[in-house]
């Protein structure tokens, strides 16, 4: 199996020492003893940043190269959970809601496979009943026996998703999963684009509701809801549709912090492996204040370091890393943070949070991992 080089700072460790620290590192022994044992010039809060990441054993099913996991502080949270591999170099994901290149194709090879009968309502999917009724009810003036096609004449006063490509890969597995289909005229499931979260379509790239999606079906999915009569598979489903949206959500914050702050944009790997990060221990709306608290760093850094534009965006993911760090280390208790009037709330998040989970406005101060399928009293 390839290894990989460690920590420049770490270069003088044996691998068998290397294996020593990282034993003892989350043995919880004190940090300032291991730093002083091994010799490593590093303050106290920075030394598992130097560790090396765990390897996966099983290679990336897409390139073949390296599945990793970077290491994480020791917290008690931390240190119970399991960890999420990446490929280093496809980007290809362990986490349920990868969508790289590879497992969109996977996906679609499943849905081309299986058998086309006709489409029961408890055999849809969590996802699929989120955003095929949120599509739905973004157009409700639309006639559903008529296959309405998803061309709004104006801007919808609730966009269906949050901005960037979260929504467009919904609609692209509703189109995969033959709930809705696409105008003869189109040459691919991408030829259509949500800006500011609402759909955009023109004559070549209209997409409609399949014949497989009847009134019937429709109502049968709002029964399931409003009787929360679940079938067993949501219960699996809630935490990674609620994961994807959150992450869409705070990236689309985040995106609004950077362009407030004529920031550059940076890779969008980077930016999510950080949500994903904060999302496992704290609220989306926790999340977003970590956010804005790094912007703010950022920009004060802009000013004091005479710092480009680049260094800045840089820093500000950094310091929201920092921050979310010294959080978990010190127990700290954040206010969650209000939506804001520019990033506002989408239909895919009223429709999971107040119709299915019940929430209504607490969908910002929860952490997905509490989360869960509300029961009959």
């Amino acid at each position: 199996m390839q290894e990989i080089p460690p920590h420049r700072k770490l270069a003088h460790l044996s691998p068998g020492e290397l294996g020593e620290l990282i034993d003892q590192y989350y043995a919880q022994k004190p940090i300032t003893e291991l730093i002083k044992r091994f010799n490593i010039d590093c303050l106290p809060s920075q030394l598992y940043k130097l560790l090396p990441p765990e390897i996966s054993p099983v290679s990336c099913p897409n390139c073949g190269g390296l599945m990793i996991s970077e290491r994480r502080a020791r917290s008690t949270n931390n240190s119970l959970r399991k960890p999420t591999f990446y490929c280093q170099h496809c980007s290809h994901s362990e986490y349920g809601g990868c969508r790289c290149t590879y497992c969109r194709d996977r996906n679609r090879q499943k849905i081309d496979k299986s058998p086309r009968n006709p489409i029961k309502a408890n055999n849809l999917t969590l996802e699929q009943t989120v955003a095929l009724l949120s599509l739905v009810n973004c157009y409700p003036n639309r006639d559903i026996r008529s296959r309405f096609l998803l061309s709004p004449a104006k801007a919808l006063k609730t966009p269906f998703a949050p901005s960037g490509d979260y929504g467009v890969d919904l609609i692209v597995r509703l189109v995969d999963a033959d709930l809705l289909k696409q105008n003869a005229l189109s040459f691919s499931s991408r030829n259509f684009s949500l800006r500011n979260g609402t759909l955009l379509t023109d004559h070549l790239s209209q997409v409609s509701l399949s014949n497989t999606v009847t009134p019937d079906l429709l109502e049968n999915l709002e029964s399931l809801i409003s009787q929360r009569d679940w079938p067993m598979h949501w219960f699996e489903d809630v935490v990674d549709v609620a994961m994807n949206l959150a992450i869409a959500e705070c990236k689309e914050f985040y995106e609004l912090c950077t362009v407030e702050r004529d920031f550059p944009p940076i890779e969008d790997r980077f930016i999510e492996s950080m949500i994903l990060n904060i999302l496992e221990d704290f609220s989306p709306g926790q999340c977003m204040r970590i956010i804005l608290s790094g912007a703010q760093y950022a920009s004060d850094f802009l000013v004091k370091r005479s710092a480009t534009p680049k260094m800045a965006a840089n820093y500000m993911l950094e310091a929201c890393q920092r921050f979310v760090d010294k959080a978990r280390k010190e127990n700290w208790e954040l206010q969650s943070l209000r939506r804001n009037i520019n990033c506002p709330r989408s239909m895919v998040s009223i429709l999971l949070y107040d119709y299915i989970l019940q929430l209504n406005d607490q969908e910002l101060r929860i952490p997905i991992a509490l989360l869960h399928l509300p029961q009959n009293s």
